[in-house]
């Protein structure tokens, strides 16, 4: 697991770096980067995609908020936690979808606690399932799969970047792998994963690349009630290990 930090005072990295060490899983092996200066930050990031990284908001002339961005472009799941003296852009660090924002003095028992929530999601994108497609057999993140779709006499598996087809006599078997990786079923064609729902609405759910798809009026209630707990499992429930 890849970690970055960026942060202009040096003892405040260095600070992250002990809490990480001191708290990641001992089954786990983290790869820390630190970082301080603005132009090896921007050159690094060209070269390296991370799966966590500690941003403060205001590096030298960098803003924080513009380098999750970029950080998100490489990689979309990256988990962005922000660590600021400044209140003032808890919005903006929110509108690119981040993860956590503390802030300094960190806490250390809210820093144990969102760091091991965040290792316990990046295990979770990292996990890879095996599918039979029309094209043989392909290794698939399941996060990165937005929804099956029952397509004709086919399985349609819409991902991020792909859309892979399967024979319709699979389809008990996909769904049965995707069970316990956050997928609901909202119409008798569609199983949608709900880490990319952006909302419910009585007639359809809207996905976070504004995609609509129906959603059926005797599954309605039920959508919703388990979309509602989703969202507040994400919030507040965090990981044992």
């Amino acid at each position: 697991m890849n970690i970055l930090i960026c942060d202009d005072d040096k003892i405040a990295v260095e600070s992250v770096i002990d809490k990480i060490h001191k708290y990641t899983p001992k089954d786990l092996t983290v790869s820390i980067t630190g970082l301080t200066q603005e132009q090896d930050i921007l050159n690094n990031i060209k070269q390296n995609t991370y799966d966590i990284a500690f941003l403060d908001i205001e590096i030298i002339s960098l803003n924080g908020i513009q380098l999750g961005a970029m950080l998100q472009k490489s990689n979309p799941h990256c988990i962005l936690i922000f660590i600021s003296n400044y209140p003032q852009y808890v919005t903006d660090a929110f509108s690119i979808k981040a993860f956590q924002y503390l802030y300094k003095p960190i806490d250390e028992e809210k820093f144990q606690r969102e760091y091991l929530k965040a290792v316990h999601i990046c295990r979770k994108v990292k996990t890879t399932c095996i599918f039979n497609t029309l094209d043989g057999k392909k290794i698939i993140q399941p996060r990165d799969i937005l929804y099956v779709e029952t397509y004709y006499k086919k399985i349609k598996i819409v991902t991020i970047h792909d859309i892979f087809l399967s024979n319709i006599k699979n389809k008990s078997n996909i769904i049965k792998t995707l069970e316990n990786f956050d997928f609901i079923s909202v119409h008798q064609s569609f199983y949608v994963n709900m880490n990319h729902i952006y909302a419910v609405n009585s007639h359809y759910v809207t996905l976070y690349n504004h995609k609509q798809l129906p959603l059926s009026i005797s599954r309605s209630e039920d959508v919703k009630k388990t979309f509602h707990n989703f969202i507040i499992k994400q919030t507040f429930q965090y990981p044992d290990f």
